[in-house]
């Protein structure tokens, strides 16, 4: 073939027209062909798991994509590649693109898509986002997204959820977060909720407080109605926790503190076995420490 004609028929301009009456852009489907997507989730599935280094690849690829295409341009794409309709809907709400969303939604509705994208905005701690995603008609949602608002220590979101029915998460999460303001405020609505939707706190809340040495929040949850078990103190020595100690001493001194002597000897907290001796929580004998293993608390 003569060089013009050549140069004429491989164009990228022509090669544009011509594929632009098909019902995909196969030229500009390239960049996707081996894009992950981020979110592994189906309706239905009661959990969701994030790919965080999946979302950086498709968002670089997208935000080129989108250059140099426009918007305009994605439901052509999406008819060649059908997975990337979730894909962009995950972008949009991971990184807050707003505008994106809305163009989305215009294009094929955001009541359509399968991926819990209210998770997304739940977990990026984004109010806004997940309003603007519940008025469009988006509902798909896993059973992580109220303990995701809860854990971010978001009341407004919090309350935003349990309005609409999605309810509440129980409040045993809020013990594997850090005792912040906010998560404080969260747990009090969570266990002060009237109705079907009251959470509860069990003596598992107060075991994983003391294990994280979370003294306050541990305070907290016993000043809630959470019930107290020696899990706390086994938990507190086994971790090396002193000041649960003296929480512990401080609330409950009839505890039966020689229940703590074995874990801590078990993990090599001195501190913690120098403190137990100051308390009489073991006997002195000629064989050295009564380490005296204890029981499962129920």
């Amino acid at each position: 073939m003569d060089r013009l004609p050549q140069a004429v028929l491989l164009s990228s301009e022509l090669l544009a027209t011509v594929v632009s009456y098909q019902h995909g852009l196969y030229i500009t489907a390239l960049p996707f062909l081996n894009v992950e997507i981020p979110v592994l989730h189906a309706r239905r599935c009661p959990n969701v798991r994030f790919n965080a280094s999946a979302f950086d690849a498709s968002h670089s690829a997208l935000v080129d994509w989108v250059q140099t295409w426009g918007v305009g341009y994605l439901r052509k794409l999406c008819a060649c590649l059908p997975h990337m309709r979730e894909v962009v809907a995950q972008d949009a709400v991971w990184f807050n693109d707003m505008a994106l969303v809305l163009a989305l939604h215009d294009v094929f509705g955001m009541a359509t898509f399968a991926s819990c994208l209210l998770d997304l905005a739940a977990q990026q701690d984004n109010l806004d986002m997940l309003r603007t995603l519940h008025t469009l008609g988006c509902r798909s949602h896993s059973t992580d997204m109220v303990a995701w608002a809860a854990d971010h220590g978001n009341l407004p979101m919090v309350e935003y959820l349990f309005q609409r029915g999605f309810g509440v998460c129980p409040a045993d999460l809020m013990s594997w977060s850090p005792p912040s303001r906010g998560q404080v405020s969260v747990l009090e609505y969570l266990v002060h909720k009237e109705g079907s939707n009251r959470a509860q706190i069990s003596t598992w809340a107060m075991a994983m407080a003391a294990k994280m040495g979370w003294v306050d929040l541990l305070d907290r949850l016993h000043g809630l109605g959470a019930p107290y078990c020696n899990a706390v103190l086994r938990m507190a020595a086994m971790f090396g926790h002193f000041n649960i100690l003296q929480w512990v001493h401080r609330r409950h001194p009839q505890e039966r503190f020689r229940e703590a002597v074995y874990p801590a000897a078990e993990r090599g907290h001195l501190h913690i076995i120098q403190y137990l001796q100051e308390e009489n929580a073991f006997l002195k004998s000629a064989g050295g420490l009564c380490c005296h293993k204890p029981t499962v608390c129920a």
